[in-house]
């Protein structure tokens, strides 16, 4: 598994974001080079150019991910779907503190808000 960056951009910033291996269908797609040229993430598949012409979607549905991503964006047509495979990603832990310095949330049944508003009165902080 690659190592997400996110961790690495939040200790920039020193803010430390935990990240887990999370499990999800792969979808490696020939696409015309260049269709993407950075990640692209919506609420239907996470994707990203790996080669000048190769795509790699995680999602849930090879066929929801091919319309998707021929709905998406503009010359992707002739976007096929190369192979399939279960592998994984890395995500943020969905329950973890976000903590900066001293800072960081209690774990309770509205972690979220209370992480969101953690992160906002560390970042008043400074």
């Amino acid at each position: 598994m690659r190592r997400a960056g996110l961790p690495a951009l939040g200790v920039s910033v020193g803010v430390r974001v935990p990240v887990e291996p999370s499990p999800c269908p792969l979808f490696r797609l020939r696409a015309p080079a260049g269709l993407v040229r950075t990640l692209a993430n919506t609420e239907d598949f996470d994707l990203r150019q790996v080669a000048e012409d190769r795509l790699i979607a995680a999602a849930d549905s090879p066929e929801r991910t091919l319309a998707a991503v021929r709905s998406t964006f503009r010359g992707a047509g002739s976007v096929e779907l190369l192979s399939t495979r279960l592998g994984v990603r890395p995500r943020p832990r969905p329950w973890a503190a976000l903590s900066r310095g001293s800072c960081s949330t209690a774990s309770s049944s509205r972690r979220w808000r209370a992480a969101a508003s953690t992160a906002s009165s560390c970042s008043k902080r400074r």
